[in-house]
Parts: structure tokens; C-alpha cells; sequence
């Protein structure tokens, strides 16, 4: 599951003077970690140990283990022409050998009041290059301001009147619907997983057969599509699936193959089958006419 950690404020946000003094009970909001900061110097919390704290080197971090890390730093700067207080923040989740998921956060304050909060998503891997060590990264980020945020609320609130619409109908119970959204993903990608290691010889033939056609149909000539069979390794098993799970045609064909092997059932070779007083036919009838690209 993809662990979150933060929450985007859209209250008010007006810049004031960087030299009032700060909210504590606003700035606790905007990072996560189980200790006191009050803008300028971070305490350790007695009751939650694991946490060192630097307030020279202005860093709060705790100690890498088989359940991630966490760091925080923060800076006095300016950001468009007006000083403020910055805080940044990270957590790693490791996923397997030289893999992480990380979650990110940097947050902005003039005076008392927030003036932006950016969140980021997304995923780490170590790799050699010529003998070298290198991080590649895949990382969106979105920024909260008090433009953004009026914008989000209005687009959200016109999404969930909208007829059809499976947003919640309030804001605060959308944590709800993102956990089972995520659950929902996790179940897509363990089943993605049973495609891989099949036999190359039907792959490549059923692939090369659906490239030609699309690629004659269309006119095109530029179609290059993946088949989850071509996965032969745990490592590339594992990223395939999370291609097709991060994308709304891999769920899309993922939901239509699942149908397909539902209505299959007894009908492949040596498949033994299942005794019923409705066995279907496999005369080419309606079991391959239920694909509707847009459902």
C-alpha cells in the first residue's frame, strides 16, 4: 500500500511580515515528525526516542532502518521578494534491494501564515552506470498556495455535484476513498503479476498480431505495445505490473482480462473442466464480443 503522510491546509493563506512570530500550532501541521519546532529550533519529544536533532545545523533526522527514515531541515530565505521560513521534510519507505518509495514535503511561512506547501510522490533506484553508483528518480510534486488551493476547492466542488461522480461529497472524507482507492491498486497489481513468465512463443505471436492490426486499421504504423507475459524475472515482473496498475489503460486491460479468464473457465486446452448445465461453446460466440473500450 502506498503509505501518505501529509495533509495540504487550504485555510486562508495571507502573507504577513516574516517577523511576527509563529503559529506553533500551524507549523506542526506542515511536518510530521514526533518532536517540538517552533521556527527556530527543534527539541526532542522524551516519550518518542530515535530522533537527532542539530539545531547548529538546523536538521532533525532519525536513523535508517528496515522501516524507512525520516529527515527534516529547515532555513530562513526569500521567495519572491519576501523573507520567509522554510521547512523540508522526507520519508523513505524501502520497497526491496536498492527500491524506496518517498514521500516529500516543503513548506513555506511568512510570519504566522503559510505562504505555499509543496508535496511530492514518488520512487528511488540504485543503479551502476560504468562502474559508478547512480539514483534514478520518478517524482510528481504539486504546490498548495492560496491561488491553487481556491482553484482545487472550486474544481473539486463542481467534480463531486457533477451526475456520476465518484468523488465524496465532502473534502474530509476523501481519505477514506484514496485508502480504498489504494487497497484497490495493490489487489490490481498482485493479480498483474499471475501474467508474467508465460510461454514467449504466444506472446510474441498474439502481441505481433494485435500490433499488425491496430497498425493496418489505423494507418499508423507507430504502435509499440507491452504484454505483461514478456515479464520473465521477479525485478521485471514487479515493474511491469506497476506500469499497468499506474495507468488507466493498464487497469482498463487488466479489468477486461480478468472477464476474459472468468468467462474462459474449462474452455483452454487441458484445462479440465467444470461440469455445468450451461457450458458455454467455444465457437467464437458473444464470450468475444464483450470488450467495450470505453467501459
Amino acid at each position: 500500500m502506498i503509505k501518505s503522510f501529509f495533509f495540504v491546509s487550504v485555510a486562508s493563506l495571507v502573507s504577513v511580515s516574516a517577523h511576527a512570530e509563529f503559529d506553533l500550532a500551524m507549523l506542526h501541521k506542515y511536518y510530521t515528525g514526533n518532536f517540538t519546532f517552533n521556527g527556530k529550533k527543534a527539541a526532542v519529544n522524551p516519550n518518542v526516542p530515535g530522533y537527532n536533532i542539530d539545531n547548529k545545523k538546523r536538521t532533525v533526522a532519525t536513523a535508517p532502518s528496515t522501516e524507512g527514515s525520516y529527515t527534516m531541515a529547515w532555513n530562513t530565505e526569500d521567495v519572491d521578494f519576501s523573507p520567509v521560513l522554510s521547512v523540508t521534510e522526507a520519508r523513505v519507505f524501502p520497497l526491496g534491494k536498492d527500491v524506496s518509495d518517498i514521500n516529500a514535503r516543503t513548506s513555506t511561512f511568512s510570519g504566522d501564515k503559510l505562504k505555499s506547501s509543496t508535496v511530492c510522490s514518488g520512487r528511488a533506484s540504485r543503479k551502476t552506470v560504468i562502474g559508478r553508483p547512480v539514483i534514478d528518480t520518478d517524482m510528481k510534486c504539486v504546490t498548495a498556495t492560496k491561488e491553487s488551493c481556491g482553484r482545487l476547492l472550486k474544481a473539486y466542488e463542481a467534480e463531486a455535484a457533477r451526475p456520476g461522480s465518484t468523488l465524496a461529497k465532502k473534502a474530509e472524507d476523501l481519505k477514506k476513498q484514496e485508502e480504498s482507492c489504494t487497497s484497490t491498486l495493490g489487489s490490481f497489481k498482485r493479480m498483474a503479476l499471475a501474467f508474467g513468465n508465460q510461454s514467449q512463443a504466444i506472446v510474441d505471436s498474439d502481441t505481433k498480431r494485435i500490433k499488425d492490426y491496430v497498425d493496418k486499421t489505423t494507418g499508423s504504423g507507430i504502435f509499440d505495445p507491452t504484454n505483461l507475459g514478456k515479464a520473465t524475472t521477479e525485478g521485471s515482473m514487479d515493474k511491469m505490473a506497476d506500469t499497468y496498475t499506474n495507468s488507466v489503460d493498464g487497469i482498463q486491460t487488466l479489468t477486461y482480462v480478468l472477464r476474459t479468464c472468468e468467462l474462459a473457465q474449462g474452455d483452454f486446452e487441458d484445462a479440465p473442466r467444470r461440469p455445468t448445465s450451461a457450458a458455454p461453446t467455444n465457437t467464437g460466440s458473444s464470450k468475444t464480443d464483450t470488450f467495450h473500450t470505453g467501459q
